[in-house]
C-alpha cells in the first residue's frame, strides 16, 4: 500500500503497514504495531504499548506508554516523544548519527556521547515497571512533556 493511513479513536490490538505512505494514528488506546519504510508516522493522543518502526522519515509519539515494553525505532529519520499524563518508565535512547535531547526529569539517568559522533541517554521515569527503547541511525531523539 502507498497512501497515506489515517486511523482513529480505535481501542484494542491492531497492526498498521505500508510501504510508502504515512501513517497516522490519533486518539488511541491498545497495543499497536505500526510500520512504514518510506512515510512519516505520527501517533497522537495514543495510549497503551506501542511498536514502531520506520525506515526512512520522522516517528512523532504523543500519549501515555504502558508498563510493558514499547520501542520506536527509524532508520533515517527523527524521533520526538511528548509524554503525556503519568508514565512510569525505563528509558534507552540511543542514535548514531545525531543528538539526544532529554527534556523530563530522569532518576538513574546517564548520558554517552560517541566518540565522533552518536549518543545514548538512560534513565527512569517513576519506579520504572515498563521500558521504553528509542533507537535511530540517522537522526536525533527528542524527550519531553
Amino acid at each position: 500500500m502507498t497512501d497515506p493511513i489515517l486511523v482513529d479513536g480505535v481501542n484494542g490490538t491492531f497492526t498498521v503497514e505500508t510501504k510508502t505512505g504515512s501513517i497516522h494514528l490519533q486518539d488511541c488506546k491498545g497495543i499497536f504495531r505500526v510500520k512504514t519504510h518510506t512515510g512519516t508516522l505520527d501517533l497522537d493522543g495514543v495510549d497503551g504499548s506501542v511498536d514502531a518502526r520506520n525506515t526512512v522519515g520522522h516517528v512523532r509519539y504523543s500519549g501515555v506508554l504502558s508498563k510493558g515494553e514499547n520501542s520506536i525505532k527509524a532508520t533515517t529519520g527523527d524521533i520526538d516523544i511528548a509524554l503525556k499524563g503519568e508514565n512510569d518508565l525505563r528509558i534507552d535512547a540511543s542514535t548514531t548519527v545525531g543528538h539526544i535531547t532529554c527534556n523530563v526529569d530522569l532518576a538513574d539517568s546517564r548520558y554517552d556521547k560517541g566518540q565522533y559522533v552518536g549518543q545514548h541517554a538512560t534513565g527512569r521515569i517513576g519506579a520504572g515497571a515498563g521500558k521504553l527503547i528509542l533507537e535511530t541511525t540517522t537522526g536525533s531523539i527528542s524527550i519531553h512533556k
